[in-house]
């Protein structure tokens, strides 16, 4: 069991560590993050081994980006928090390069660090070495 949760450990300090390698927006790139995104799930934490769903929590959760700089984010599609945002960069503590991050005006705790923004994909992840790591989905424009 010992060996089981060392390995475990090692093999999340390394996607940790890996996660940091990945893409990232630069601060004039918000119109590439604008849109609605949808919480497809949460994973991380060496202690505590966090995979939540919204299958699995019974919660839905989206944020919503604007090309003007504000945000909302919604829990069962109950408007929770607003703001404005920016995107700023900041060394990564994994490897002191500079990272895209969004800083949330009124909600800084959820200032995330943006390790992937692809047309449909949206990986946010908190700065901490067990940190989170949150995976969004665009939803299609109407």
């Amino acid at each position: 069991m010992h060996q089981l949760k060392t390995t475990v450990i090692m093999l999340c300090s390394a996607l940790l560590l890996a996660s940091c390698e990945k893409a990232t927006l630069s601060e004039n790139d918000t119109d590439t993050i604008t849109g609605t995104w949808n919480w497809q799930r949460t994973d991380g934490g060496l202690a505590a081994h966090i995979h939540e769903t919204p299958q699995s929590s019974g919660v839905q959760k989206k944020v919503e980006f604007t090309a003007d700089g504000r945000y909302r984010w919604f829990t069962n599609n109950v408007e929770t928090a607003q703001g404005t945002y920016t995107l700023q960069q900041q060394a990564c503590i994994h490897d002191g390069k500079q990272k895209s991050w969004i800083r949330f005006s009124a909600h800084p705790e959820q200032n995330r660090l943006v390790e992937v923004l692809e047309s449909n994909v949206l990986l946010l992840s908190d700065e901490a070495h067990d940190g989170l790591q949150d995976q969004y989905t665009r939803i299609p424009n109407k």
